[in-house]
């Protein structure tokens, strides 16, 4: 499976980059995350369905698996 990590104080936020509608990839936006580290926004865009939020999946410390930041 694909995520789209993006690192914010020294972990990863990782996200389903598929539109929770249809499926299909989707081109991800800058998310927004609080001072508790609560996640306020995720937007992308789907080429089909338009603005949807990505599916947030967890934090991740970056020494678990070799991925590429966004």
């Amino acid at each position: 499976m694909m995520s789209v990590c993006y690192e914010h104080s020294g972990n990863l936020a990782c996200f389903s980059p598929q539109c929770p509608n249809c499926g299909r990839f989707v081109k991800a936006g800058d998310i927004q995350i609080n001072r508790l580290d609560e996640i306020i926004d995720s937007p992308a865009t789907c080429s089909k369905c338009g603005t949807i939020n990505m599916d947030f999946e967890g934090w991740f410390d970056p020494e678990d698996f070799e991925i590429s930041l966004v």
